[in-house]
């Protein structure tokens, strides 16, 4: 039931709002697909620095708070975080990975999305979701080590990419005019380049997920970006 990544959120919340209006009140809860924000693979994310969407029915029992930017659900709040850690239960739902609890950062009927605990075992694992209802079937899953992938918004497709590239004066890397109301041109030849992303690993002081970080930090091994065809070192950040 998962759809290709830059498309499954929509296409698996109208298959939820079906599922919805054929079975009512009584539809079996269950977990009907799960996405690794990294790469916006199925069901790969990396150990305590990944966020997963999961897609299902009736993952929630509460009453939505409403309180997101522009989409209907409840999304976590700084009195949420308790001595700078994230909840593992929002309005009720919690979400269990190979048996250790999940960050909870948004819930919806149809949709939570959560932040992988750095204690989840690697492997295959099975996720659940548990609200005052119960607990639904567990949905298998790939938990890696590291599962690095790029800040990559569908707002930023280009010719069948999506990347997000920033220069040091604030314009995007990206061709010229390439995206409506979006400051952009190439990059030159010397110039410093920010990029975001998650997946890459733990990084130094032993910073666990969920945690608010008060300090810069670095990850504990050095990361080689490569681009091309052919693919050539193009940097290396530790």
């Amino acid at each position: 039931l998962l759809c290709r990544a830059d498309h499954a959120g929509s296409q698996i919340g109208a298959l939820c709002r079906g599922m919805h209006r054929e079975h009512g009140e009584t539809a079996v809860r269950r977990i009907l697909g799960v996405l690794s924000l990294a790469k916006k693979h199925p069901s790969r994310p990396d150990r305590g620095l990944s966020w997963i969407e999961i897609f299902g029915t009736y993952l929630t029992s509460a009453p939505l708070r409403n309180n997101c930017a522009s989409v209907p659900g409840s999304c976590w709040t700084g009195t949420d975080f308790i001595n700078g850690v994230a909840p593992t239960s929002l309005d009720h739902v919690s979400v269990s990975i190979g048996g250790q609890a999940a960050f909870i950062d948004y819930t919806s009927p149809g949709q939570i999305n959560a932040q992988v605990p750095s204690n989840a075992p690697i492997g295959s694992q099975l996720v659940t979701v548990t609200n005052s209802n119960g607990t639904s079937p567990g949905f298998p899953i790939i938990v890696n080590q590291t599962e690095p992938g790029w800040l990559a918004p569908a707002a930023f497709t280009i010719s069948g990419k999506q990347y997000v590239a920033i220069l040091s004066d604030g314009t995007y890397a990206l061709p010229a005019n390439a995206l409506s109301g979006v400051p952009s041109r190439p990059a030159h030849i010397g110039e410093t380049v920010t990029i975001y992303g998650i997946g890459f690993g733990p990084v130094t002081g032993g910073i666990s997920a969920g945690t608010i970080v008060p300090q810069l930090n670095s990850l504990t091994l050095p990361m080689d970006v490569l681009f091309g065809p052919p693919r050539r070192p193009f940097l290396t950040m530790d």
